[in-house]
């Protein structure tokens, strides 16, 4: 797996910074009541958590691409507040957002003021949510801007953050400066990733495959991945986990605590595999292969990228230890065979003597030869409705009718025989 190809998806992480003020009751006083003024982009912050004194907790309101909360805590000095900001963020969903304005490169998104780039635009959301597999805006339509970001990835979150922070301390700005028109007025500094790394607590990468049908290409994957859980249980202590999300279903392998790779289709024709490194219990860089660990000297966008190269490594990993029939081409084949037999069962009605005829002699012969009036021509005429078979005429005179099988069909059960004839080889 290819790391450039890699996105990041969901990431939490804290940043700090200093709330300067003439005393703490100006501050208090701005804070209770800041989200109470009418700004021409709303309210970025909630009404404030608690009564304690020593700490005022704000949560982030909805309609913006970001959420968590910020956290004022008393400092020793009198006219200062500790700033804990802690964000849960989606490069991924920013960057699908980011295309209503039809950029010619991440650079051209400064042009444009945070509070347009961070808000949630519902026509948007609804075109986002229609076109996947479940309630999802978290994906990149397959365009002109999928492969344009998907080049500039770094960029585009490193400007994504950014833009959060600057639209923070506007918006702060704005109301501290409403509030106190013509006295000293309290200030927020957030401290960039540049002069403080942010402390990671949550990081999802992942990688995405087109596809003609990406849920019958998940159920050849699952296939193979359900084939393989007995080695990976017993080698690595791997672990599968499965659900649904509306029409979609999803695997997902433990991999030990706080690491997890989810498969499952985000699109009907994109197949998503996503590495999640949840830092709850461990941090997100004691979580990555030794030689990636962060050190004190590594940037906050280094981890970032140590984060997706250990991703691409593990998806690597796993695939590799896959059966054969984790290849697409073998994948496809075991779901096409997969549809044929449902199909043969169905029209068979379960008589698994006709089964077994079916199935003899498609496998033998590629066709069904079959007499007027019997269960054989029945379920022979039932495959020919449903695009399996397709009749022909026979040049000796015969009171049977053929049934051939059609393409792709045709050639998987001609190597489905050659590996029968020759014991699983090929």
């Amino acid at each position: 797996m290819n790391p450039a190809f890699g996105r990041h998806d969901k990431i939490e992480l804290t940043m700090q910074g200093v709330v300067t003020s003439p005393d703490d009751q100006v501050f208090e006083h701005l804070v209770r009541r800041q989200h109470a003024q009418s700004l021409e982009w709303g309210n970025v912050f909630s009404a404030p958590r608690g009564r304690g004194r020593s700490s005022v907790l704000q949560p982030v309101a909805k309609g913006w691409l970001f959420s968590g909360e910020v956290r004022y805590v008393r400092a020793e000095q009198t006219n200062q507040r500790q700033v804990f900001l802690t964000l849960s963020i989606n490069p991924t969903r920013f960057a699908a957002y980011a295309r209503r304005f039809n950029p010619d490169s991440v650079q051209a998104l400064r042009a444009i003021e945070p509070h347009r780039l961070l808000q949630i635009d519902p026509d948007e959301q609804s075109a986002l949510e229609a076109g996947a597999l479940s309630d999802w805006d978290n994906y990149l339509p397959g365009d002109r801007w999928l492969s344009l970001v998907t080049q500039q990835w770094d960029e585009l979150v490193a400007l994504y953050v950014e833009a959060i922070t600057r639209h923070i301390v506007t918006d702060f700005s704005r109301r501290s400066g409403a509030a106190y028109p013509m006295m000293e007025r309290p200030q927020l500094i957030l401290l960039p990733p540049t002069e403080q790394v942010p402390q990671l607590h949550h990081v999802e990468v992942h990688w995405e495959f087109p596809l003609d049908d990406a849920r019958l290409s998940f159920a050849g994957l699952e296939l193979a991945l359900r084939a393989a859980a007995p080695n990976f249980e017993i080698t690595e202590e791997y672990t599968l986990r499965e659900g649904r999300e509306a029409s979609s279903k999803w695997l997902a392998i433990n991999l030990r605590t706080g690491l997890s790779l989810k498969v499952y289709p985000k699109l009907s024709t994109r197949l998503r595999i996503e590495v999640t490194y949840n830092g709850r219990t461990r941090s997100v860089g004691d979580l990555v292969n030794p030689e990636f660990r962060f050190s004190e000297d590594l940037s906050f966008w280094q981890r970032l990228e140590h984060v997706r190269l250990d991703g691409a490594r593990r998806l690597n990993h796993i695939l590799a230890g896959l059966p054969n029939l984790a290849r697409q081409e073998a994948a496809n084949e075991m779901i096409e065979l997969a549809c044929a037999f449902a199909e043969i069962t169905k029209r068979a009605k379960g008589d698994q003597d006709l089964i077994r005829e079916v199935l003899t002699q498609l496998t033998i012969d590629g066709a069904i030869d079959a007499r007027p009036r019997t269960s054989l021509l029945r379920v022979a005429k039932a495959l020919a409705k449903a695009g399996v078979l397709e009749k022909v005429s026979l040049i000796e005179r015969s009171s049977s009718q053929r049934y051939v099988l059609l393409e792709p069909l045709a050639s998987t059960f001609h190597r489905f025989r050659d590996r029968l004839i020759h014991g699983g080889e090929g």
